[in-house]
């Protein structure tokens, strides 16, 4: 059954902005209080209201939400409840908590809670925050999220209360007006996850859709180093400098994978680069159909993709190298005839850099899409694995995507390493240290190295 999301109440509440945003393009309804006896009892039902909509349920909704519940539905419940107010959520569950607003907080901590995605597990954020929290609950009740105040306690403000087979997710981040809907309302989903302040109010609605769409919240994650614009003619100096990057790579991550963007028409590189390449098991993609220039310039694609494909196929019999049906578009420019070209082909993905300025929208919350989720491809077997370059990959960002089930791909080009000509005569050459953060995320999250057409190849198999 096709997951939906039943939004109980008048149209327009406060929760219909973030369950859109955590939505991931999956159906979101709002109905009036009649429509629960009509919601399928199913595990693939999310019903979601606010802590006011559901006191105000007559008391055979009421019952007959509870019965949707314990058949296999999750709840959402969240926001609508002013500071110091006292609440019970029977007859659905045994709970009973009162909210603290005002909670002088030195931080919050994510627990290890299974619903909640494995990146997110055990993360502790240190600031100030005013994250309003629930007092006094049973032992019934499950973190997801606890509040760090100043005297040392904590608190939740994301709970959980099994019930039969289903679950009922209470979220108070967006009680007594703490939530910062302005502010939340031109991100994308992964932007919300991506910054500390604006998490935990999001989390409540990813781990319900989540949940109700069947989704593995503990599904292993892929990853993968892509270098740009390597191998290269006349590039004979710096097979010291790939062994030395390769070899800290290997040192920090012993299973780290490294791909590179192989230019067709740099045909001739240095037998000992190719060498060295090898013998870190370093995969190699291709760089453009033909020459390393805008695609969106190539007049004819269908004639630079056959002359590059037979030089491919020489460069491949010289150096006993295997190129992935994986493309890396030179300047991040393609058009959809190149792409359609590459599908008919056999490519099964290209890696890309989203521009930064697509994340935000024109004023609506945008969800990242089940398509976005696989990559964002336009072709049924073909689809866009997302990278970031070395100098967005911060570990917010990195913790967002793997919150959503994404691989973690990390862009970079021969300047970032060191690796251009004449590496050693230009001041302006990057430490591989910057790869430090990236790999020390690998090792703390259980990330498995793969080449992007192993990813793919995870993605299409979704």
């Amino acid at each position: 059954m096709k997951t939906r999301c039943w939004l109980i109440g008048e149209p327009g509440r406060r929760l219909s902005s973030q369950l859109q945003a955590a939505s991931r393009g999956l159906a979101l309804e709002i109905r009036g209080f009649d429509a629960l006896s009509n919601i399928s009892r199913a595990a693939g039902t999310l019903i979601a209201l606010d802590f006011d909509c559901l006191q105000r349920l007559a008391p055979g909704a009421r019952a007959n939400l509870s019965e949707q519940i314990k058949a296999g539905a999750t709840c959402y419940v969240g926001g609508g409840l002013p500071a110091g107010a006292h609440y019970s959520l029977e007859p659905l569950a045994s709970v009973d908590f009162q909210v603290v607003v005002n909670y002088p907080s030195q931080g919050y901590t994510l627990t290890a809670q299974p619903l909640l995605p494995a990146a997110l597990r055990g993360e502790l954020v240190d600031g100030s925050y005013n994250i309003p929290v629930a007092r006094g609950l049973s032992e019934l009740a499950q973190p997801l999220i606890l509040v760090r105040a100043g005297d040392g306690g904590m608190a939740p403000s994301l709970f959980a209360v099994e019930q039969g087979s289903g679950v009922i997710i209470c979220d108070l981040a967006g009680c007594g007006g703490a939530a910062d809907a302005g502010n939340r309302s031109s991100l994308s989903l992964l932007r919300l996850l991506e910054n500390a302040s604006l998490r935990p109010a999001i989390v409540g609605p990813l781990v319900a859709f989540d949940r109700a769409a069947g989704r593995d919240p503990a599904r292993p994650l892929g990853c993968n180093i892509v270098i740009d614009d390597r191998p290269a003619n006349l590039d004979y100096f710096n097979v010291g400098a790939l062994r030395a990057f390769l070899g800290y790579l290997a040192r920090r991550c012993p299973e780290i994978h490294v791909d590179f963007g192989w230019t067709p028409d740099q045909n001739r590189p240095s037998y000992r680069y190719v060498e060295t390449l090898k013998q870190f098991n370093a995969g190699f993609v291709w760089h453009g159909l033909l020459h390393h220039i805008d695609h969106r310039t190539v007049a004819s694609p269908e004639l630079d993709f056959e002359q590059g494909r037979l030089l491919v196929a020489d460069i491949s019999e010289r150096y006993q190298v295997r190129f992935q049906p994986v493309m890396v578009f030179p300047y991040e420019k393609d058009t959809g005839a190149c792409l359609a070209l590459l599908e008919r082909a056999g490519f099964i993905a290209k890696a890309e850099t989203p521009d930064e300025t697509s994340a935000a929208t024109d004023g609506e919350a945008r969800a990242v899409t089940e398509s976005e989720m696989s990559g964002g491809g336009a072709y049924r077997h073909f689809i866009t694995l997302n990278r970031d370059s070395i100098e967005t990959l911060t570990r917010d960002r990195m913790l967002a995507r793997a919150a959503l089930g994404m691989p973690i791909i990390i862009a970079a080009h021969p300047r970032d390493v060191a690796l251009r000509r004449l590496a050693k005569l230009r001041r302006n050459g990057r430490s591989v240290a910057n790869f430090d953060e990236m790999l020390d995320f690998v090792i703390a999250k259980g990330l498995r190295p793969q080449s992007l057409e192993q990813l793919a190849l995870n993605e299409l198999a979704q």
